[in-house]
């Protein structure tokens, strides 16, 4: 509740479509956003394309490997 006064309508409905799809993520981003927020590091409420830099941001780097056969 507290995390969603900083986040703006279009990045909640971003957070509850994320929930319903992968609700570890949503935690996490919620968790990001409110240490933000303690850290005073937020202006005014995350914007849409905000919120979904932050997710990118907790997504890992895929790998990708390649396996040679001989």
């Amino acid at each position: 509740m507290v995390a969603k006064q900083f986040l703006s309508p279009e990045a909640i409905s971003r957070y509850g479509t994320l929930k319903s799809a992968h609700t570890d993520k949503a935690i996490q981003s919620l968790a990001m956003v409110v240490q933000l927020a303690q850290q005073n590091k937020l202006v005014g409420k995350l914007t849409d394309a905000d919120y979904k830099a932050l997710l990118v941001q907790l997504t890992p780097k895929k790998r990708e490997f390649k396996i040679n056969k001989k």
